[in-house]
């Protein structure tokens, strides 16, 4: 049964922008992610265990070397039929749609494709040596100067019929493996002009220290030993390319602050609001209707520890009960949350 109409499988190894990953395409119309764990030193299912996150992913823990064909084949074989479209993509790789908001807006004009072949563009270290803090699409700019032939696919999985490559699948009717303008793709490589529709940023390098970093611990895949570069900043910086950040990043910063709400605090602070309906709420009614989602949206000057510390029947409750009790009771009895008594 088909529960979803873009999906996303890839195989994970201590991903640090994993969150901004799916949120992001989250916000791009994905619906739901598979991913592989293959010996993150912070399992993710620990690391996503989040109201926000466990609904939208399915994680399986998949250790051992050389693992990246052996997930995407059980993603098809396991998983194919709960999605119409999957990506096959890597955990630094972005889906940007160029015209559309959404990427759905781009399968809806292929469904006659059965495999859909979307071309890389190279990001480079934007010349910073050390690891950045931030978001990843914010702080990496700079790009090579055009179309890298390479392609990632997204794919029906029911006309799959092997994911051997991590490129390319094989499907069972080869013709209908295209790109985006009806181009017949043959193999892991385009070399037709498709950017200005859709295309994949592939943050690769990021900073020197991320790169040395990457090189030392390996990865999912079971390649050759990443290469350390020397001349590392003249690799794919060559253009400063802001188009997904100035179309999509101030709905990831909302986006990181909705995944950051705690569902019962929204509730306590919304009584409408059931803890049925928060998720729903919060997610497609929140900022429409200016909604507070944490207790300093509504009382600025709440500081929990300050709170906790003037009033004795407060000292054995945690974070949250804190927040509920100055909520439900603090206010009202005129309690003071913002200096010490």
């Amino acid at each position: 049964m088909v529960s979803y109409y873009l999906s996303i499988c890839c195989i994970i190894k201590n991903e640090k922008y994993l969150e901004e990953f799916i949120i992001y395409h989250h916000i791009v119309g994905v619906e739901h992610f598979f991913i592989y764990d293959n010996n993150s030193d912070h399992p993710i299912r620990d690391r996503l265990n989040n109201f926000y996150f466990n609904r939208l992913c399915t994680i399986i823990d998949f250790p051992g070397h050389s693992m990246q064909i052996p997930a995407y084949e059980h993603c098809i074989k396991h998983f194919g039929r709960q999605t119409k479209w999957l990506a096959i993509i890597d955990g630094d790789e972005y889906i940007l749609p160029k015209q559309n908001w959404s990427i759905r807006d781009v399968l809806n004009k292929n469904e006659d494709t059965h495999a859909l072949g979307v071309n890389w563009v190279l990001f480079g270290s934007s010349h910073y040596d050390n690891t950045q803090d931030g978001l990843l699409v914010d702080k990496y700019r700079m790009c090579e100067n055009g179309q890298n032939p390479h392609i990632k696919s997204i794919v029906q999985p029911r006309y799959v019929t092997s994911a051997s490559h991590p490129h390319f699948v094989v499907i069972q009717e080869p013709s209908k493996y295209k790109d985006c303008k009806k181009n017949i793709i043959s193999g892991p490589f385009n070399n037709n002009y498709t950017i200005d529709l859709i295309q994949i940023n592939h943050y690769s390098f990021k900073s020197l220290e991320d790169h040395i970093k990457k090189h030392n611990r390996g990865n999912a895949y079971g390649t050759q030993p990443v290469v350390v570069q020397h001349n590392h900043h003249e690799i794919c910086n060559d253009i400063v390319d802001n188009f997904l950040p100035d179309k999509y990043l101030p709905d990831i910063k909302y986006y990181f602050k909705l995944v950051a709400t705690n569902p019962i605090i929204y509730c306590a602070l919304n009584k409408d609001v059931s803890l049925v309906d928060a998720y729903n709420h919060i997610f497609s009614q929140a900022q429409r209707e200016n909604r507070p989602l944490h207790i300093t949206d509504k009382y600025p000057s709440f500081d929990k520890n300050m709170y906790r510390q003037n009033y004795s029947d407060l000292h054995g409750l945690n974070d949250e009960d804190v927040e509920l009790h100055y909520i439900n009771y603090g206010v009202n009895e005129g309690r003071i949350c913002d200096r010490m008594i």
